[in-house]
């Protein structure tokens, strides 16, 4: 049908503005200096009648585009500083950090609640692997992974939806739950 917009695939829903900031399509200005959460090159926002509003490379480059939506969930789970668990409870956090080390591992974010560490994995092309669970197990340290897997460009229409997506504790699942909770020593 003509004047539709033609909306089949996620493309690129998120970029960076200055201040190294999220910022999703429909808070981004047309022409506005954005760069890419992937490869830090410059992104347009593209906000045209005939496609849906995504970001596009300015330049042509060899990007992966699955790892934005990847990153995008680490930034805001950073930006929110919690977490819903599988069992549906919010978990604030104290600190967070992402890709930080851990016992040989390099968890997506590493949250900090009191004394006990909480592992967060993104799951949208790869699922934790057996490896790491086992890396997870041996530490004792309470681990959820979040299924981006079947994501749909309605789910990243904006901020608020992909955040409720993630945050959904239909998307969560427990890798591990530490018994007693991995206490940090000083």
């Amino acid at each position: 049908p003509g004047g539709s917009v033609k909306q089949d695939k996620i493309q690129i829903p998120f970029g960076l503005n200055a201040n190294n900031d999220l910022v999703h399509i429909s808070e981004a200005e047309k022409g506005g200096s954005y760069k890419c959460l992937s490869c830090s090159t410059v992104l347009t926002a593209i906000k045209g009648q005939k496609y849906a509003h995504h970001f596009r490379h300015y330049t042509i480059v060899n990007c992966n585009g699955e790892s934005i939506i990847h990153k995008a969930a680490k930034k805001i789970i950073l930006e929110k500083m919690q977490i819903t668990s599988p069992n549906g409870e919010c978990i604030h956090f104290d600190s967070a950090s992402e890709e930080a080390r851990l016992d040989e591992m390099k968890p997506d974010v590493l949250a900090l609640i009191g004394n006990s560490q909480l592992i967060i994995e993104i799951y949208y092309t790869h699922k934790v692997d057996d490896d790491k669970k086992e890396k997870i197990k041996k530490a004792n340290i309470s681990a959820i992974e979040i299924d981006l897997s079947e994501l749909s460009l309605e789910d990243v229409k904006n901020r608020d939806s992909f955040w409720l997506y993630i945050n959904d504790p239909n998307h969560i699942a427990w890798l591990h739950e530490a018994t007693p909770p991995n206490k940090v020593t000083p």
